[in-house]
Order: structure tokens, then sequence, then C-alpha cells
């Protein structure tokens, strides 16, 4: 007797075949559920199944469900209706927030790499510069080293200032040329130590540094964007390839309307004189 009550109290699990006590089988149904096993579904109710609980699959948690799921437990009444309303409206919120971040972040990366265009530029002269110090210097020559070497500094500090800029301001070019960026202050600084050069190390000199002789014109060098038409047409042409639907409409054919000539054609008319005009 005291075996048969102990066996109603507990079960082995179909899944691991373990023996555990009945309470570890016990679990409560749904509102679904529940009306689909012939209950009203107004009060909660405790079931046994032959699973136990750790085998048994966790359910879905409110905030792993889809909206569809939402709205499928808002009708069968085991979320509130309130409750799954705002989470859907929550998501959708939260989703336009994060293209509206996708899209900033990609024209951020876009602006990004247009300032590294041009920010290239004027690394290539600074390395120009820096090989003209090292071979001037090898010549045994004093003063242009010396100026070289306050052009190149200028230069260097100007670049730090323009990367600090883009990098924190995350804005698009203004100009299209390198040297529209460059302070006054600098420009002042640069002329002020080729004066201090001697007249006839100026005149030895075959290739002025482009900042003593670049006119800032802003009107001219305002940057505008380049249109990649390359890579918009490859990507039309990957669009209509998977989707053939996307493909533009085909020229409607035109026809040309002639005039025939009347069927049967008409004759001459026939003259009075027709013998004569036969020749017989």
């Amino acid at each position: 007797m005291e075996e048969e009550y102990q066996s109603k109290l507990i079960r082995t699990c179909t899944k691991c075949k373990e023996t555990k006590p009945l309470k570890e089988f016990r679990y409560k149904l749904t509102r679904a559920q529940a009306k689909q096993q012939g209950y009203a579904g107004n009060v909660l109710v405790t079931a046994e199944g032959k699973v136990c609980v750790s085998c048994r699959p966790a359910r879905k948690k409110l905030r792993d469900m889809t909206n569809k799921e939402l709205m499928h437990k808002a009708a069968s009444g085991d979320v509130p209706a309130l409750v799954a309303k705002s989470r859907i409206e929550k998501r959708k919120a939260e989703t336009n927030l994060l293209r509206k971040a996708g899209r900033v972040a990609r024209w951020h990366e876009l602006w990004a790499m247009e300032w590294e265009a041009q920010l290239r530029e004027m690394r290539t002269h600074m390395r120009k510069i820096s090989q003209r110090k090292s071979l001037s210097t090898k010549l045994g020559r004093k003063a242009l080293p010396a100026f070289l070497t306050a052009y190149g500094k200028e230069l260097r500090r100007e670049l730090a200032r323009l990367t600090l800029h883009y990098k924190t301001q995350r804005c698009r070019p203004t100009y299209s040329r390198w040297e529209e960026y460059i302070s006054l202050e600098a420009r002042e600084r640069i002329k002020d130590a080729w004066q201090l050069m001697p007249m006839d190390e100026r005149v030895r000199v075959r290739e002025i540094p482009v900042m003593l002789t670049y006119r800032p014109d802003p009107e001219a060098n305002k940057y505008q964007r380049p249109k990649n038409t390359a890579a918009l047409e490859a990507r039309k042409k990957l669009l209509i390839a998977n989707d053939p639907s996307m493909a533009p409409p085909k020229p409607k054919r035109t026809y040309e309307t002639r005039t025939l000539p009347p069927y049967p054609p008409e004759l001459p008319p026939v003259p009075d004189d027709i013998e004569k005009w036969l020749g017989l």
C-alpha cells in the first residue's frame, strides 16, 4: 500500500528517463491552452505532463516575441492588450531610431572618406617636402632645410587640426582642395620663414612650395560631391537580375502611318480620238 502511494507521487520523465517527484511535471496552462482543453479560461489551470521541468522547453518571453506573436497572445488573453500595444509601439519607435542612427552613421562614414581623400593629398605633399629636406641636407645647404623644417611643422599642425575637426564635428568637406583649409596664421608664418632665407638661397630653389604660390579662392573651390554613376548602374543591374519586376518598362513601338494608293488603280481617261492616239 505504501509503495503504491509512493508511486503516485513520483513519475519517470519520457525524455531524460529520470524519476522525479510529481511536482516537477506540473505546469500552468496558458489561457489559450486552457480553452483548447475545455476549460473556461477564467482562472489558471495546472496540468501534469510527461516531461519534467528541466526537459520542457522554456516559454518565450515577451521581449523575445515578434509583433505578430504579441497580437496573437493579446487576442487569446494571455497578454493584456494594453501591454501588447505598448510594446509594439515601443518597438516601432526604436526601429525608426535605429534606422535613423544607421543612416547618420553611414553619412558620417562617407564624409570621413571624402575628408581622407583630400588629406591624403596633403600627406603626399608633406612627404615630398620631407624628401627635399633630406636631399638638401645631404648637399650641404643650411637655409633651405631650416625653411622646409618650419614649413613641414606648420603643415603637420594644420593636418592634426583638420583631422580632429572632421572626426569630432562629423561634417562634409567645404572645399575641394586642401590648401583652402590652411589657416591665415599658418600662411603668415610660412611667408615669414621664407623671408628669413637669404636671397641667393631663394633664387636657387627650383620648385617653390605650393603654400607660397597658392592664392585662396573659396568660391571657385567649393566642394561638390562626385556622383558615382558606375556603382549606381551596377546596383540597378543587380536589383533587376534579382527581381525582374523592377526593370523599367520597355518603350512602346511607334507605327508610321502611310497613305496607300487606291485599289484598283485609277486608269487614265480614254481620249476621244483613240485610233489617232494609238497610231492606227
